[in-house]
């Protein structure tokens, strides 16, 4: 059979001729479009850094980051993909708007791109002239308050950097005591890392003072361990002071004791090593403390007042292997003296009964006190009559523990001497009212 090949009508051929341009533009208009977001992702990611760093978002990013509840302002931020970021005039406040924070610039070593891809390594962060204001009440500051959340997070985040702070200022108002100091040219350097890697900190500053101004430093450098990942396996510490205000350290001792009152001055010079960077592998602290005008009051002591015009406190301690050796540990001031020299184990430390087991080591106490001067600060405590003055006496102590081939031996004995009091007009005298020895 014969095919016949019909023609195409004209209204079927126009109808094929009309979508091939409608297919290939509509092929095009999709090309360009993708073309054209793609453009706009690679520009909006290109000019982010400064899209955040010209609105409100640099500080909602320092608010979250810092996970603060509280206010922060930031002047400018200078942010780019491939340099570093430089924030200036960096304020934070708490929530009833009091400054906490200021730093007139912060930067880093490392550009954005690199703190975004590992943010546990911060690098070299340089913080010039902020000023810290630490409020302290009774037993708690407004920088825990503040931050908190962030105190609070987990303690075993990684976190690298190296922190380096030049000419900072902190201002301390301890709000029990009406209390207010001003530590100036703060310096710190700071690196920190991981397990097994060297932490380095350095800081010093001073207190001004018309008559007689303090300063502070302390160098702490360590060593980790890989094998046991501590970073604090071995290291070298130096501490030095001169004039230090005790007051400091009155918010924090009142954590401790109920309605603590500390005043005096504190200069002292201590230095320490241990692990492979002491010499010989032995670890040891060594150094002297002098403390002027000392005056401490707390609840348990009622309306009395120790005041000492002078203590000194020196020490030599050296740990071998689980043996703590006191070649010197004393307290020498008005009061009397006070010195220990002997040896006991680090496991004595962590026993559960502390007293017993260190009562089995080998040592020698020794302490002398005069007995008018503190039956005159403590009156109310060791309830001294009203009418009766302590005017002389001296008492001694004395108690030594030894290991010997039967077991241990302590022996100790107590003397009282030149005892002589005052009460209701007459004149009291004992040449030696006590005198007690014993030994087991």
């Amino acid at each position: 059979m014969a095919t016949v090949d019909l023609p195409r009508t004209k209204r079927h051929a126009s109808s094929q001729l009309a979508r091939l341009p409608a297919a290939k533009k509509k092929s095009h208009a999709f090309r360009y479009g993708c073309l054209f977001m793609l453009g706009m992702l690679l520009a909006g990611t290109w000019f982010a850094p400064a899209i955040v760093a010209h609105t409100p978002l640099r500080q909602w990013i320092v608010r979250a980051a810092l996970k603060l509840d509280s206010a922060v302002s930031l002047e400018s931020v200078s942010l780019g993909w491939f340099s570093s970021v430089i924030a200036e005039k960096l304020e934070i406040r708490d929530a009833t708007g009091n400054e906490v924070l200021e730093v007139d610039s912060l930067s880093t070593e490392k550009p954005l791109i690199g703190l975004l891809l590992d943010f546990a390594d911060l690098g070299q962060v340089r913080v010039e002239r902020p000023t810290l204001h630490i409020v302290c009440q009774d037993k708690e500051t407004n920088i825990e308050q503040v931050f908190a959340a962030l105190l609070s997070g987990p303690g075993n985040t990684r976190l690298a950097a190296q922190l380096e702070v030049s000419d900072g200022t902190i201002l301390i108002d301890d709000v029990p005591t009406h209390r207010q100091f001003r530590i100036e040219n703060v310096s710190l350097n700071c690196t920190i890392a991981d397990a097994n890697e060297a932490i380095i900190l350095a800081v010093s500053g001073s207190l001004p003072h018309e008559q007689q101004p303090a300063s502070f430093k302390v160098d702490l450098r360590t060593q980790g361990s890989a094998n046991v990942a501590n970073a604090l396996a071995s290291g070298k510490i130096d501490c030095a002071s001169s004039a230090l205000p005790l007051e400091l350290f009155a918010p924090l001792v009142r954590r401790f004791v109920e309605q603590a009152q500390l005043s005096g001055r504190l200069s002292a010079r201590l230095g320490g090593a241990w692990g492979q960077l002491a010499e010989g592998g032995e670890t040891s602290v060594s150094g002297e403390a002098l403390i002027t005008e000392l005056d401490f009051a707390a609840a348990a002591l009622g309306t009395d007042h120790i005041q000492i015009d002078r203590v000194e406190v020196p020490c030599h301690i050296v740990q071998t292997g689980d043996l703590v050796q006191f070649e010197q540990l004393a307290i020498h001031c008005d009061l009397g003296n006070l010195s220990l020299a002997g040896s006991a184990k680090t496991s004595d430390f962590s026993a559960a009964d502390k007293l017993s087991a260190l009562a089995h080591e080998n040592y020698e106490l020794k302490a002398n006190v005069d007995l008018a001067r503190l039956a005159g600060l403590l009156r109310e405590t060791l309830r001294i009559r009203a009418g009766t003055e302590i005017t002389s006496g001296q008492v001694a102590l004395v108690v030594a523990s030894r290991q010997q081939p039967s077991g241990m031996s302590w022996t100790g004995h107590v003397d009282a001497s030149h005892v002589g009091a005052q009460t209701e007009g007459r004149a009291l005298a004992w040449a030696a009212p006590l005198s007690i020895q014993g030994g087991a």
